[in-house]
């Protein structure tokens, strides 16, 4: 499964994740697509897209509101930000 459909299951279950670094607010994150093999595009409170490093985003996101029936997709989803 692609990062991108895990992180759309995931928001369909009501997890929020959140990224924020030195240069960017602090913000929900509404969209997110893999840009190539270290980047991503991600969107935040459906305005701004950036492009991000995926070391950058595993260092710098957080998720909230998730239930037991999220887990696999959780660990799933950190495990495609390791690759």
């Amino acid at each position: 499964m692609k990062i991108q459909e895990i992180f759309n299951n995931l928001l369909e279950s009501g997890v929020v994740i959140n990224y924020g670094d030195e240069n960017i607010t602090f913000s929900m994150v509404t969209y997110l697509k893999e840009e190539d093999e270290n980047t991503l595009i991600i969107e935040l409170d459906y305005e701004e897209k950036y492009l991000v490093d995926k070391e950058k985003f595993k260092e710098n996101h957080s998720k909230e509101n998730i239930n037991f029936y999220d887990w696999q997709n959780v660990r799933d989803f950190d495990k495609l930000l390791e690759k």
